[in-house]
């Protein structure tokens, strides 16, 4: 069960972990649990096969996930990160692809590594690191 679920959540309710749905269905940020909120919880529930009840309870908590910021871009994530480039990112994306931190510019071996991960997760295969790659690599990291 993820740790910001404490309860089930329904029209009205307030609190963070209203934000944290919210940021996870790209929803406005309100804190309060609206009809727009409801309606997006209910398209995430059809997209996972689950009763579409606009309720976020136990199941679809889970299934929304355990990170708070699942989905989201990483904030180390600026701008595509392509070969050659020295963006700040280059440090980050090598250690979330288990490569050695130097150099601190996107070369070859990273560029191979970055591939490898973008097959392995069904992203399209550039062995540059766009948005999608970005948030790919930040939601499996714990």
């Amino acid at each position: 069960m993820p740790v910001w679920f404490t309860r089930d959540l329904t029209l009205g309710d307030t609190g963070d972990d209203v934000l944290i749905v919210q940021r996870k269905l790209d929803a406005p940020l309100t804190g309060t649990y609206d009809d727009d909120t409801a309606a997006r919880v209910r398209g995430a529930q059809k997209k996972m096969g689950n009763e579409q009840t606009g309720v976020v309870d136990a199941e679809t908590a889970e299934n929304l996930g355990e990170k708070a910021d699942a989905g989201q871009v990483p904030d180390w994530f600026t701008s595509e990160c392509e070969p050659d480039c020295h963006c700040p990112a280059v440090a980050k994306v090598r250690v979330l692809l288990g490569q050695p931190n130097l150099p601190v510019y996107h070369d070859e071996a990273l560029q191979a590594a970055v591939r490898r991960f973008q097959s392995a997760n069904g992203l399209e295969v550039s062995g540059r690191v766009d948005e999608a790659t970005a948030i790919a690599l930040a939601d499996r990291s714990y």
